[in-house]
């Protein structure tokens, strides 16, 4: 059996959401980077909801850019806000159960150590410059990497585990490989480069003894991606000068029921 879900992120460039009552499935996966105003955040959420049952949601940098000066009070507030939406859940510290299915997801910040031809110091300037991170707390931001990817290990650990759930969908919206953005010309070897992945993230991959994880959905990322690395599929769909339509991805699914003699 196959299960459906809709896949969007880094539509932070459109003032409106622009599929109103073309969604192609139940659920949908937002990957992040909606808006650094939180009303506008709040806003597009709300409307997105309106037209699926479930909408599953994992922050972006980009939704704490206005706040990146103190990000642990930002994800805590983001959190807060979300919490009162109908219809919407936010990934950071849960995760999303669908038949035997479990959706898990965080943010997964950066560790600044895709591009090796540059530092720490050299890539905050950067950032600061030319994405306005202004007030960048880079301690804020390594820490912030290593409790995602600690989270991600320790949750596909447990989950893997479960005999009743067959499949683990992930979430982030960092890019998960770095192979994935490595040989971009557009990033190659750039400033860009090095804010792109958590190095850590991968190694949940590493927890899943049972192979359930078959799907890694992301943003952050100009392109979009559908591609098998090493038995996972990473798919992302961005807003790319175009209207930003969901994608729906379909996956393998096995319903299993059980059947109790009470």
């Amino acid at each position: 059996m196959q299960f459906s879900f809709d896949l969007i992120s880094d539509i932070s460039q459109v003032s409106e959401t622009a599929w109103d009552n073309q969604p192609s499935s139940l659920y949908c996966v937002v990957a992040g980077n909606i808006s650094p105003d939180r009303t506008v955040l709040k806003h597009t959420l709300e409307k997105i909801a309106t037209q699926y049952s479930t909408v599953i949601y994992i922050d972006g940098w980009m939704d704490h850019l206005n706040y990146i000066s103190n990000l642990p009070q930002s994800i805590l507030d983001l959190k807060r806000l979300i919490s009162g939406m109908k219809n919407v859940v936010h990934l950071h510290d849960n995760c999303v159960m669908v038949e035997n299915m479990v959706f898990v997801g965080v943010n997964g910040w950066w560790t600044y150590d895709w591009n090796k031809h540059l530092d720490v110091k050299q890539m905050t300037a950067w950032l600061e410059t030319e994405w306005k991170c202004k007030g960048t707390n880079l301690k804020d931001i390594l820490t912030q990497a290593e409790l995602d990817a600690g989270y991600l290990n320790l949750s596909v650990d447990k989950i893997s585990s479960v005999q009743d759930i067959n499949e683990i969908v992930l979430v982030s919206n960092t890019v998960p490989r770095w192979e994935i953005v490595s040989q971009d010309p557009d990033y190659k070897d750039k400033y860009r480069l090095g804010i792109m992945g958590n190095s850590h993230l991968e190694t949940a991959l590493l927890m899943d003894h049972n192979n359930k994880v078959k799907t890694w959905c992301f943003g952050h990322y100009e392109q979009p991606v559908d591609m098998h690395i090493d038995g996972i599929r990473y798919v992302s769909n961005p807003l790319i000068n175009k209207p930003p339509y969901p994608k729906k991805f379909c996956v393998l699914h096995l319903i299993v029921r059980l059947d109790l003699n009470l």
